[in-house]
């Protein structure tokens, strides 16, 4: 029985995350779903880059966010990180570049 040839990509997704590799060569089931970090995160604040999200929470939004998004994510190759800015945030973001910065607790026009 001849066998298949490795993927060089599939080479690189188990040298990152053996989990990924099985969910996407193996079991072929890797999909964006509801579950995901992206679109929790999405949920509750805005995407400002392609891994960054910006949201806007009290103490116990950010507490509940924080414990759904653990479930989520296999620690052994996914990690997280949390920036707290605290109610003066607006002093301490600064943006510079293409996209236009908007006032994520301002006025919405859709």
């Amino acid at each position: 029985m001849p066998r298949e040839p490795l993927q060089l990509s599939g080479l690189q997704h188990f040298a990152y995350c053996p989990r990924q590799w099985a969910l996407i060569h193996i079991e072929q089931q890797w999909q964006e779903n509801e579950r995901t970090v992206a679109k929790k995160c999405v949920a509750h604040g805005t995407r400002v880059q392609n891994s960054v999200f910006e949201c806007v929470l009290d103490n116990s939004q950010y507490k509940l966010l924080k414990h759904e998004l653990e479930q989520l994510i296999d620690t052994s190759c996914d990690s997280l990180r949390f920036y707290t800015l605290g109610n003066n945030y607006q002093s301490k973001v600064a943006h510079i570049g293409a996209k236009e910065s908007f006032e994520i607790e301002g006025d919405l026009i859709l």
